[in-house]
């Protein structure tokens, strides 16, 4: 995520993310995983 603000540092228009575009607050669910797997979330889809 830091990557994405860095850009928009770098160029001339607004850089967001989905959640940014509609008004929610970002959630890095991949940095997560781990945790939410715990806590008895699904298991992820095989690909």
């Amino acid at each position: 995520y830091n990557w994405l603000k860095e850009l928009a540092g770098k160029v001339e228009n607004r850089v967001l993310c989905a959640a940014e575009f509609m008004g929610k607050v970002p959630e890095l669910l991949e940095a997560q995983r781990k945790t939410l797997y715990e806590k008895g979330h699904p298991e992820p889809v095989p690909f």
